[in-house]
């Protein structure tokens, strides 16, 4: 059951079977599948710029390849945001840097 206003747009790594898509659909949600998007031989950090083309939340079982792409983008976030001695003797966390 589709609950208004709660929905979310997924869009389902290949480490994840075709087949959830389809029953996630089947249940009134919008998935998507690599394999229907035509991205199944596609790099982790493709997988990812498709889905934040396409406004999707990624659903993966590869959480150490995704989780290292987040950790780059926020660090490189930080590095591009704040001069060097905004840094020096400062606490920040990557939180602050969603990306």
């Amino acid at each position: 059951m589709v609950v208004e206003g709660l929905s979310i747009r997924l869009y389902l790594d290949r480490d994840v079977t075709k087949k959830l898509a389809e029953d996630l659909r089947s249940r009134g949600f919008a998935a998507l599948s690599t394999q229907e998007a035509g991205m199944d031989r596609a790099r982790e950090r493709e997988q990812l710029e498709c889905a934040v083309g396409e406004q999707r939340a990624i659903v993966t079982y590869n959480i150490s390849d995704f989780a290292a792409l987040h950790l780059l983008r926020r660090t490189l976030k930080l590095l591009n945001t704040l001069a060097g001695d905004e840094r020096r003797g400062t606490l920040r966390t990557l939180a602050e840097f969603k990306a």
